[in-house]
């Protein structure tokens, strides 16, 4: 089932969908390794905190047609003061994904542009966490997850 399908209750035409939180995390600790909140589909579109000098960046990663090979587009990176954070997505009418984060957990700023959920393949879009690092595929970091949660937003 689609992410959109899922928050509606199985109406994707309703006005307010829902939110996808993660609760705190560590930050990744590897130059260019990046730990990401993700939606994907045939595009897909992040919110992540990269590693780069030892300090942490915080950007949207957006590749539309992602399933041709096209590159991703990173929005410019918010340089984050803290080594743990929350990451969140709010997804609202027409499956349109809004991405933000947070160092307290209860103030959320946004970040990037919205997307636009899009099905994959087989079955609709979906969200999971990813960590990633240049050049090396089956050892990226590792991430403690307390919680993570589908929110209905009244």
């Amino acid at each position: 089932m689609g992410i959109a399908r899922r928050f509606a209750g199985h109406d994707p035409q309703a006005e307010a969908l829902g939110r996808i939180v993660g609760s705190r995390f560590q930050a990744p600790v590897v130059e260019d390794e990046r730990f990401a909140l993700v939606v994907m589909g045939l595009d897909y579109s992040l919110i992540g905190v990269t590693n780069r000098d030892g300090k942490l960046f915080l950007s949207q990663a957006t590749a539309k047609d992602a399933d041709k090979g096209t590159l991703e587009i990173e929005a410019s990176p918010i340089e984050l003061n803290s080594r743990e954070f929350f990451l969140r997505i709010s997804m609202s009418k027409g499956a349109v994904c809004t991405f933000s984060f947070s160092i307290d957990g209860k103030t959320f700023l946004n970040v990037g542009t919205s997307f636009k959920a899009r099905e994959g393949r087989w079955i609709g879009a979906k969200v999971g966490f990813v960590f990633t690092r240049q050049g090396k595929f089956n050892d990226a970091g590792t991430a403690d997850i307390d919680w993570f949660r589908f929110e209905r937003i009244q």
